[in-house]
């Protein structure tokens, strides 16, 4: 019995053969997270990991960006009070150990800018694909806040922490170029991909037999490959 996502609000989830696609659907404010958004990226992988029609997860933005991280004025209403805060930290740690919890590969198709949590979910994916474009950064640092939501965690894992500290402290962002270069870089010195780049994978692929390189029209698949895909430019 194929398992139901219309529970799930914010997102679009579309099954097509054996790859379930989820995307954050708020385009209007750049993906931006509302609560019905971050309420079910936070339960939805328990759903897919258990789905035994899924082998493969693509996670994408409607419109023009991936994500603008999390809705400033809903985390302003929780900074005024701070019941609210601690109410959402437990969902939040969710999203982050279900992400990495879940056992079938998930391709971030990073179509515009990931910005904080943006960033942050984009990088716990197992593959990162990006368009030409986009952008991906932590700018908690420029609302005041310490950067959160994981970004700490993937961060240092994939670029080491000197780097991942020029990153997070500054809140600049980094284009898919720069992110390209440094995934190259230890590729080209004989280290492993996952050591450096921001576009490795940052989470070891437990079934990566499900993911069949060429797909019914013999085109690759893309979980075949990690390179940026090219989307044409910004809108």
């Amino acid at each position: 019995m194929a398992h139901d996502y219309s529970q799930y609000g914010g997102v679009l989830v579309e099954r097509r053969d054996k790859v379930l696609t989820i995307t954050l659907n708020s385009p209007e404010t750049l993906n931006a997270f509302t609560g019905p958004m971050h309420t079910s990226m936070s339960r939805i992988w328990d759903d897919v990991n258990d789905d035994p029609d899924v082998h493969v997860v693509v996670l994408t933005g409607a419109g023009r960006a991936f994500s603008a991280g999390g809705n400033v004025i809903a985390m302003q209403k929780k900074i005024d009070d701070p019941d609210a805060w601690a109410a959402g930290m437990p969902e939040a740690r969710r999203i982050v150990f279900r992400m990495l919890e879940c056992d079938k590969p998930i391709i971030a198709r990073v179509n515009g800018h990931a910005v904080g949590l943006g960033a942050t979910i984009a990088l716990l994916c197992d593959i990162i694909m990006a368009a030409d474009h986009a952008k991906i950064g932590d700018p908690h640092v420029n609302a005041g806040l310490v950067a959160g939501d994981g970004g700490t965690l993937i961060w240092p894992q994939l670029i080491g922490f000197a780097r991942a500290k020029e990153y997070v402290f500054t809140g600049d962002l980094m284009t898919a170029a720069e992110a390209e270069y440094r995934a190259d870089q230890p590729r080209r010195a004989g280290r492993s991909a996952r050591s450096e780049g921001l576009w490795a994978s940052p989470t070891t692929c437990r079934r990566r037999d499900a993911i069949d390189p060429l797909d019914q029209t013999g085109r690759q698949h893309p979980a075949a490959s990690a390179r940026p895909f090219h989307d044409g430019p910004e809108p």
